[in-house]
């Protein structure tokens, strides 16, 4: 019995170390939380099985999947708008970052700085991307947070465009 208890529970480990998606990785967890319950139980520590079942199998998960519906929207602020960069769905910026939205189910949200005063993008806003012009070279700079798991994905996507540079900030920095 403790056998396969154990033998499921490092099989669970090892999908979880394996999978991409976010909500089967949920779904892992919360079945391995209720193994790891099990295993509590026949040892004879019913409090902290109890706690497991409540917290492991069920909380937790759930708020998971609470912060993974929140995740929806890519929030852009664009302090350019140019023929590369616009409002207009058909410029080549907009149509580069729907097709990155697109790939990830996110729904993107662009703010262009003309329409709206924002002090400190990043304490006011939840803001994924900032995009400015370089007046040196002229290209756009990609302004994400460090801590961003999206910055580097984006990143392998437009790493060719020679148009684009990506620049990337710490969480408590802020790029006005």
């Amino acid at each position: 019995m403790y056998l396969i208890l154990y033998g499921l529970i490092i099989f669970f480990i090892i999908i979880m170390l394996r999978e991409k998606e976010s909500l089967r990785l949920i779904i892992y967890f919360a079945v391995f939380s209720l193994l790891m319950s099990v295993l509590y139980f026949l040892y004879h520590a019913y409090d902290v099985a109890l706690a497991e079942i409540a917290i492991g199998s069920a909380l937790l998960p759930l708020f998971f999947i609470i912060a993974l519906g929140k995740q929806k929207n890519f929030v852009v602020v664009s302090r350019v708008e140019d023929g590369f960069f616009s409002e207009k769905e058909d410029s080549p910026g907009f149509k580069l970052l729907k097709r990155f939205t697109n790939s990830f189910n996110l729904t993107l949200d662009i703010f262009f700085e003309h329409h709206m005063h924002i002090k400190g993008a990043f304490r006011e806003r939840n803001v994924d991307l900032i995009i400015v012009k370089s007046h040196r070279d002229g290209k756009y700079i990609f302004i994400m947070k460090k801590s961003s798991v999206l910055h580097h994905k984006l990143q392998r996507l437009l790493l060719e465009d020679p148009r684009i540079r990506f620049e990337v900030v710490e969480e408590d920095e802020i790029y006005d």
